[in-house]
């Protein structure tokens, strides 16, 4: 039986135009890229090609009777979203099931993840991330919730000159101000806990801390909030602290080589500020200076292992580990790429994966609800969690030694 992939479709269920298919898919790729009529993979363009029966219908009802896809009609084509739901299924069974032997999670449905998928057929078995939800969320993420709806009212109700500049821009942005802030539950949330900002740094490390809240849930990863000096342009942008709107789009839009699936400001983009005194951090200095933006190109994307900093400004994600809903360290390094090389399909090779990375956008990908296409982004200074009692100083400085191995 022939592997499943990335743009194979059940023979009749094929569109009669793949690249007006894919074209809202694709809107934030570069016009040249749009006009392919094929699907970006990890590491190259494929086809769409289609196989007799109904295998990609079957599998597709798998995941979301297994909880990997949310319930809706099986189309019978391996888009991103059945990528992304058949990339969960491997990780969930190779990290929380403890099943390295499924080997990397690449949605690539061969033999030995057919195996698993009978597996949990027969077992009639429902992963914990299909069993969460709003209305059945993690103590964690209620936990999460409250803290940020108490950090709003508090930072409401005293003046912040950041937010304050924020309240005073008058050009549209995808940075709201203070009064436009919302958790609710139903939303997906990812936050940023800047670290170090305002050390001077010609090399800046992932040192800081994302939490993302999903369906109930709550993964952390670690990378950098802040540009490396090294890799950027003199006056380099430091995304400004509150909160931002994003979407799921594209980054590296215009390089066929290495497109691949990142969060995009929703619109415009948001606000920075900018190194206008050669300082290479975020100092007082340079938020005096005043704000500038909206920029659009202020993605949120991967940072190979995290070896090194591939931010210019971007939000970066490290694919070397992660910390799971159940607050467990995974390791992702035995096939996580520190490169777009390493990616690369190699003789005798397994081919390399973006990491943990990949699980953060395959989560957005599949539980958030498909009419919405929206991720509140909220960015904070790791001082900001002395404003409740549930954190110390040393909260985020813990997690990111914990998934350094430290």
């Amino acid at each position: 039986m022939a592997s499943l992939k990335l743009g194979i479709a059940d023979d009749g269920n094929q569109p009669q135009n793949v690249k007006k298919y894919l074209e809202s898919i694709h809107a934030t790729l570069d016009s040249a890229l749009q006009n392919k009529a094929q699907f970006r993979d990890e590491s190259q363009w494929r086809s769409m090609r289609t196989i007799p029966g109904n295998s990609i219908k079957e599998f597709q009802q798998f995941l979301m009777d297994a909880g990997f896809l949310l319930p809706e009609t099986p189309d019978g084509i391996y888009g991103y979203r059945t990528r992304a739901g058949a990339r969960l299924f491997q990780e969930y069974v190779r990290s929380v099931e403890g099943l390295e032997a499924i080997g990397a999670p690449d949605g690539v449905v061969g033999p030995n993840t057919r195996k698993h998928i009978k597996r949990w057929k027969d077992a009639g078995q429902v992963s914990d991330w299909g069993k969460s939800s709003v209305e059945n969320q993690s103590i964690e993420f209620s936990r999460w919730m409250d803290i940020l709806r108490d950090m709003h009212e508090g930072l409401k109700k005293q003046s912040n000159p950041i937010l304050d500049m924020v309240n005073t821009y008058s050009e549209k942005s995808d940075t709201l101000l203070i009064e436009e802030w919302s958790f609710n539950d139903e939303d997906i949330h990812f936050i940023g806990i800047r670290r170090n900002y305002d050390i001077k740094e010609s090399k800046r490390g992932n040192d800081d801390i994302f939490i993302l809240l999903i369906n109930g849930m709550v993964f952390k990863f670690w990378g950098s909030c802040d540009p490396n000096p090294e890799s950027s342009r003199a006056d380099e942008p430091y995304l400004v602290e509150g909160q931002h709107l994003y979407k799921l789009g594209w980054h590296k839009m215009s390089n066929r080589n290495k497109a691949y699936m990142a969060l995009k400001p929703l619109t415009v983009g948001p606000l920075v500020y900018r190194d206008r005194t050669g300082a290479d951090a975020l100092t007082e200095a340079n938020v005096k200076a005043g704000l500038t933006g909206p920029n659009n190109t202020i993605n949120i994307h991967w940072s190979g292992i995290g070896s090194s900093n591939f931010s210019a400004g971007c939000q970066v994600i490290a694919g070397a580990s992660y910390i799971n809903h159940k607050d467990e360290v995974i390791d992702c390094s035995k096939f996580a790429s520190p490169s777009y090389a390493g990616m690369k399909k190699k003789a005798g090779v397994p081919r390399k994966t973006k990491g943990a990375y990949n699980l953060l956008a395959d989560l957005v990908a599949v539980y958030r609800p498909k009419e919405q296409n929206t991720i509140r982004y909220t960015l904070g200074r790791d001082s900001n969690l002395n404003m409740t009692a549930d954190f110390d100083m040393k909260y985020a400085e813990t997690l990111l030694n914990r998934m350094q191995g430290k």
